[in-house]
């Protein structure tokens, strides 16, 4: 379930791109279970996830955040123009 912490899978753009998203929950999204994947849980370092950068919102057209298709196209060239306080994931770690 979209727990504090449920790290999931969204597809965000048309059927048949392939496109995909991941997300970590920042609190409980009960109004997600059933629509989206989760398939993993933040066990532990929320902290940091609470330090990300999250002043651009939601992507594009909802928010001020990068639109999908742009980035797919333009890849990070894009983001490092119009995004330069977005935060990288550079590793991860599964147990």
């Amino acid at each position: 379930t979209h727990v504090r912490g449920a790290v999931a899978l969204a597809h965000p753009g048309n059927a048949g791109e392939g496109d995909s998203q991941i997300y970590v929950t920042l609190s409980a999204q009960p109004r997600l279970n059933g629509q989206y994947t989760v398939f993993g849980r933040v066990i532990s370092g929320m902290e940091v996830v609470h330090k990300l950068f999250s002043g651009y919102g939601e992507g594009a057209p909802r928010g001020g955040g990068p639109e999908q298709g742009r980035l797919n196209r333009e890849g990070n060239r894009y983001l490092d123009t119009y995004f330069p306080q977005l935060d990288s994931i550079i590793t991860a770690r599964i147990r």
